[in-house]
This record gives structure tokens, sequence and C-alpha cells, in this order.
């Protein structure tokens, strides 16, 4: 995917600095932004049963991250850590709704039904509490 950021894109967004090897959200933090990579380098990481770091994906300029928490409403599921010095735009939920009241309508209600399809696919593939290892 080609990074489409432009001044225009990020306008109204906080960018925040993260030095490298920053935690920039912990597994189990309330979600309340997603983050746009401006620039640098963040992975996704879990701590396994053994103690390693597990790495769930890496995201670079143009990579969101940190979304999913905010759709579902669930707590954070990763660590999330600035492997280089990196910068971030932050977007809260309320920015999501401004922005997303300004587009065409049809095009609304579309963003809304993928991202219940993707909640919805997402909580059948992931294994039940029950029935979960440690």
């Amino acid at each position: 995917m080609v990074s489409i950021l432009s001044e225009d894109m990020l306008r109204g967004l906080e960018v925040k600095s993260f030095p490298a090897s920053t935690r920039i959200f912990s597994k189990g933090d309330k979600a309340d932004a997603a983050f746009l990579v401006v620039k640098g380098d963040v992975a996704l990481i879990t701590i396994n049963a053994e103690g390693k770091n597990v790495a769930a994906g890496r995201f670079g300029p143009g990579k969101i991250f940190g979304e999913m928490a905010m759709i579902d409403e669930q707590p954070r599921r990763w660590h999330a850590v600035a492997i280089v010095e990196t910068q971030c735009a932050v977007i809260d939920p309320s920015q999501m709704s401004a922005r997303l009241n300004k587009i065409d309508p049809f095009m609304r209600y579309w963003i809304e039904f993928m991202s219940q399809r993707l909640m919805d696919l997402t909580s059948r593939s992931e294994p039940s509490k029950a029935g979960e290892t440690p």
C-alpha cells in the first residue's frame, strides 16, 4: 500500500513523537484512540507463557493501528511499541465521528457495515474464553 499521507489528511490531528523502545499503549489499556504512523515503525507485541515477546505485526508510515479496540470498545489486546523514533497522528472517537459525518451517507453506512462485519469475523476466529489455552 502506497502512503497517502497529506497535510489535508492530517489536518486537526495531534501528532505525537515516541522515542525508540517507547510503549505507545499497553495490553489491557482502555482504547481511547487509533494511531496513524506518520514516520517510524511500530510493533504490536504480547508476552507468551515463556515470557518472550511475540509480534503480531509491524506498522510503518501510512499504516493505522489500534483501530480495532476503538471499533469494538474492548481493552487493548497488545502492547504497541515504537521500534525506532516514531511520529503518530492520534485519532480519537469524536474526531472519527466528525470526519465520518462529513462523507456521503452511503459511504458512511458502508464503512459502518464493513466494521461490523470485521468485528463479527474476528469474534468467530478468536478462541472462546473458556477454551483458551494459557
